[in-house]
């Protein structure tokens, strides 16, 4: 199974690689240029703290795109992540914007992975764009993937509620939708985070790139069912039924003491720019009201 059609992620996979070579000058800018996802890299903070908790051995980043986040996580960690992805275009650009990487084209459901030999598993802005079935299918690789004691990090958009809200070809799940699907593949969620779609620095190169893609590709086929994209997810969102939420998960262990950190909950959901702060919640996906 692969996400969607491929013609939205393989022709603008190539334009943002041009203009993120065009336009970053430093490896710092071209992994914002490569993954300029809302609230990152603040809302890689948990990501990095699962991966310096695990276990040893490889980390897989599923659905890597251009594979800043999975340069950044490694540049920040030492770990070897191996960014994989469906996208023949995103393994080439990331392969040219991350030349110490390893790009691995990949379906994200059957993974060119041995059982249990992976360490830890980031999935980042992948999974809204994924059916239930295919969410499950997802989950269901990385359990076997993972070896026990694994850590699996989660960051996405997510719905600002307790109900799932579904827009066009994305689903915004719950935290208790995404908690609940993981525990149902035998994993226990570890820490949760929330934050405004707003916050993140590396969402600022988004209009960069974007404007270098308008001037030189505009005039490509494959241009305005992209830019619709991309005026969609906007257009979620400023509506503000969605947050960033990132949850990190450990794989086949029980154990109450896994390093849960204590933090104070966010009791009301940040919806004005006074609030527009990233804020950590441990113990389980509890919502405000």
């Amino acid at each position: 199974m692969t996400i969607g059609d491929l013609s939205i992620f393989e022709r603008p996979a190539k334009w943002r690689t041009a203009a993120a070579l065009k336009v970053a000058h430093n490896r710092r800018e071209r992994q914002a240029a490569a993954s300029p996802g809302p609230a990152f890299p603040q809302a890689l903070a948990l990501v990095e703290r699962a991966l310096e908790q695990a276990p040893e051995g490889p980390v897989v980043d599923l659905g890597a795109g251009l594979a800043g986040v999975s340069d950044w996580l490694g540049q920040r960690t030492g770990r070897f992540v191996i960014p994989m992805d469906s996208a023949h275009a995103s393994c080439v650009g990331a392969l040219r914007l991350f030349p110490g990487l390893t790009p691995v084209r990949a379906d994200l459901t059957a993974l060119p992975v041995r059982r249990g030999s992976v360490a830890a598993i980031v999935i980042a802005g992948v999974t809204s764009l994924l059916d239930d079935d295919g969410f499950d299918a997802c989950i269901d690789e990385a359990a076997r993937c993972l070896q026990a004691g694994g850590r699996m990090a989660f960051v996405d958009l997510v719905s600002a509620t307790r109900t799932d809200v579904r827009r066009g070809p994305n689903v915004f799940r719950s935290s208790e939708t995404i908690c609940s699907a993981f525990a149902a593949h035998g994993f226990t969620d570890v820490d949760h985070a929330l934050g405004e779609t707003g916050v993140g620095s590396w969402s600022d190169f988004n209009s960069t790139i974007g404007e270098h893609v308008r001037t030189h590709n505009d005039h490509e086929i494959a241009y305005g069912a992209w830019r619709h994209d991309q005026a969609h997810i906007q257009r979620v969102m400023e509506s503000g039924i969605v947050l960033v939420g990132a949850v990190t998960f450990v794989r086949g262990q029980r154990n109450k003491n896994l390093g849960r950190t204590d933090v104070d909950l966010v009791r009301r959901r940040p919806r004005t720019t006074d609030s527009r702060r990233w804020s950590r919640a441990s113990g389980g996906p509890r919502r405000a009201h």
